[in-house]
């Protein structure tokens, strides 16, 4: 990975941010997934098995320069645990489909080709068939006796302690977007794909849909950080 990650305002467009991420740079890192299971064993869900270890270099000079290369003055290693990895996962999920949303509101209506289509789907499907139920544990708290290793990990600082909290703010926020491009992609889609945009809304909107577990899931998890 090149550059800091989120310094650049969101409105900004998609080439000014590349260009600002890959300019002036002085740190550069690189990730590797392990585990962390102090029994050996896998969980249940691989998902709470998914540690990853970060490694941020900070060169002497900014990159690109004139010289080919920079002597690294220091190096970080920063462990991300599984609940701060959903967190991170899913707000670059938010920002992809927001941006994906404003792009097809700019399409006439009818004439916005499968790709939109196929962003939709893609987020509704997987939490409609099991995909949501991955963040159950960290919610409803059950991580804490399954995967001691995470509840320890969180502990450890005030900013690891956030990302309960930042879970439910990131779930909450995919459906405020979802919900929206759900309506758009009603207008904008072309008629050969309403029947599967009647299947998304059903998975969406319907009885036991994805809108209906989340928001249910957020309020439990609002409930007992109250307690």
């Amino acid at each position: 990975g090149v550059g800091e990650e989120g310094w650049t305002p969101p409105r900004v467009p998609r080439c000014a941010r590349d260009y600002n991420s890959n300019n002036d740079v002085e740190k550069f890192w690189y990730s590797r997934p392990f585990r962390n299971r102090a029994d050996g064993e896998k969980s249940a869900n691989e998902f709470l098995d998914l540690w990853i270890e970060k490694r941020v270099l900070t060169t002497r000079e900014k990159l690109p320069g004139t010289q080919r290369r920079s002597k690294v003055e220091n190096v970080e290693v920063v462990v991300v645990n599984p609940l701060e990895n959903a967190v991170t996962e899913i707000s670059k999920k938010n920002a992809e489909l927001k941006e994906k949303f404003a792009a097809m509101e700019s399409i006439a209506d009818g004439e916005a080709d499968n790709s939109y289509t196929m962003a939709l789907n893609g987020v509704v499907d997987a939490a409609v068939n099991g995909g949501i139920g991955n963040y159950a544990t960290f919610i409803n708290g059950q991580y804490k006796v399954d995967n001691p290793e995470i509840w320890d990990d969180v502990n450890s600082s005030d900013a690891k302690r956030s990302y309960p909290s930042k879970l439910l703010d990131v779930l909450g926020e995919q459906i405020e977007i979802l919900e929206m491009g759900v309506r758009l992609h009603e207008t904008k889609c072309s008629p050969s794909l309403l029947p599967l945009h009647q299947h998304i809304e059903s998975m969406f909107n319907g009885e036991g849909g994805m809108k209906e577990k989340t928001t249910r899931m957020i309020e439990e998890g609002k409930a007992k950080a109250k307690l």
